[in-house]
């Protein structure tokens, strides 16, 4: 597609009628768009998308439901929460599960504070100090300290509107904390069940 002025507006990679790959858009003046929005071809579901730096993230949490591995708590606002298998299959076409090295190069590109400029200004307790900078919109959506199949009334969610947990495909976890500017790594049981950010 094109703009009116003659340069190219976006190209998509399509099969059988349907986008297959996240397709590349330019603004009017030829310079690739740093938002939008795209649609996971298997299941519908619709992602803000924001690029930082040589990187395009999603801007708000996975919602694929695959057919085991992941629950849903609030997910129209937190995303589903995924065991570390799930995880690693639940990215959006031509997404991936960003590896530590990718929330370090995140870190690095914002600058000083990256925790505070990447938190969302809302859906924090406390107000959560977030100033959301870079339209990357960190919510605190807690963390299930069991696995992710046990009875609802056996479920240890804990920690929404202080902390957001973060897979890494190396099976670590990104830690965002309210009234905290930096992310931390730690390690986390991979039967249990975190929200997932995927890059690109």
């Amino acid at each position: 597609r094109y703009h009116e002025n003659g340069k190219i507006q976006s190209v998509t990679l399509y099969e059988k009628g349907m986008v297959i790959a996240f397709p590349e858009t330019y603004d009017s003046s030829g310079e690739p768009e740093i938002q939008g929005v795209y649609n996971d071809p298997r299941d519908g579901q619709r992602y803000e998308w924001v690029r930082i730096g040589e990187a395009v993230w999603l801007a708000e949490n996975a919602k694929y439901a695959p057919v085991q591995g992941s629950l849903c708590i609030q997910c129209n606002v937190w995303g589903r929460l995924y065991n570390l298998e799930s995880a690693k299959n639940a990215c959006p076409t031509s997404f991936r599960i960003p590896r530590i090295a990718d929330w370090k190069k995140l870190a690095e590109t914002v600058g000083k504070n990256p925790a505070r400029k990447l938190k969302a200004s809302f859906g924090w307790n406390d107000d959560g100090d977030g100033s959301d900078e870079f339209s990357f919109a960190v919510r605190a959506s807690g963390v299930l300290f069991n696995p992710v199949d046990v009875p609802e009334n056996k479920r240890k969610f804990q920690e929404a509107g202080d902390k957001a947990f973060f897979w890494t495909e190396e099976g670590t976890v990104a830690v965002f904390q309210k009234n905290s500017s930096e992310i931390r790594f730690e390690k986390f049981n991979p039967k249990f069940g975190a929200s997932l950010r995927c890059v690109k």
